[in-house]
């Protein structure tokens, strides 16, 4: 098979296996995913239908997805959008894709504050804790987008 097909194939008894995990006890449910992925997965390989990359790559995926589990659904739509531009396009397709979800993700607002705010509207005072939070002492002032009336944070010893 070619590899579009493999990967499309191997996201779909991975999907399937979630859908069953999830409308079981929860006793079992997750023990029968697990097992069945395995099952699955090396009876793919054995009989040839498959690669054993493709295998870790889509399993890799299909875990990364419970990072965020609100957003499942979407980063379900997402992996299969870029699976298909990857496979019309190649390496090409793949990073327009990655830059159309990074364009897109900058243009959506929540509630008011830009989706992708510290990085997109870049902001220093939103950046203190980006990927390592500080200390809330540092921590002072609101960050723009967030409120623009109360910018002074309350200081968590007062009372």
């Amino acid at each position: 098979f070619p590899s579009f097909l493999e990967a499309l194939l191997m996201i779909t008894a991975f999907e399937f296996l979630k859908e069953s995990g999830t409308r079981m006890p929860k006793a079992i449910g997750s023990a029968i995913s697990i097992v069945g992925a395995l099952i699955l997965g090396d009876a793919a390989v054995n009989a040839g239908i498959v690669s054993a990359d493709l295998i870790v790559v889509i399993a890799f995926t299909a875990v990364a997805t419970f990072i965020v589990p609100a957003l499942n659904d979407v980063i379900t739509l997402y992996r299969l959008i870029l699976l298909a531009l990857a496979a019309v396009m190649g390496i090409y397709g793949a990073t327009a894709g990655v830059f159309i979800m990074i364009i897109h993700g900058s243009s959506i607002r929540s509630f008011g504050v830009p989706y992708m705010s510290p990085i997109a509207p870049f902001n220093a005072e939103g950046n203190k804790d980006l990927l390592i939070r500080f200390p809330l002492w540092y921590m002072i002032k609101r960050p723009d987008f967030i409120s623009k009336r109360n910018i002074i944070r309350r200081v968590p010893n007062e009372k």
